[in-house]
């Protein structure tokens, strides 16, 4: 978890909880994470509900994976739009 915070603001992360035998048990997300004042991580779970995270807690990042087609299609949006609107 250590790891992943961001120095401009709060993240959100799915914790995972593993099993002794390092199998992947369950993600909880949890929001608005960040290191107080005290130096202790926190953040919020889908319930609103405020919790302490481990420094060495596994943190799940998301990622998208878009195909080229989409950036493409995307860039073509934006440049009629700025065109539309008489922006270049």
């Amino acid at each position: 978890m250590k790891n992943t915070l961001s120095r401009n603001g709060s993240v959100n992360r799915g914790i995972c909880r593993v099993s002794r035998e390092d199998y992947l048990e369950s993600i909880e997300e949890i929001y608005d994470i960040k290191r107080g004042e005290d130096g202790v991580l926190s953040g919020l779970n889908q319930r609103k509900e405020a919790v302490i995270l481990e420094e060495d807690a596994i943190a799940s990042m998301n990622m998208f994976g878009l195909p080229e087609a989409f950036w493409m299609s995307l860039r073509r949006s934006f440049r009629s739009g700025f065109h539309a609107t008489g922006r270049n």
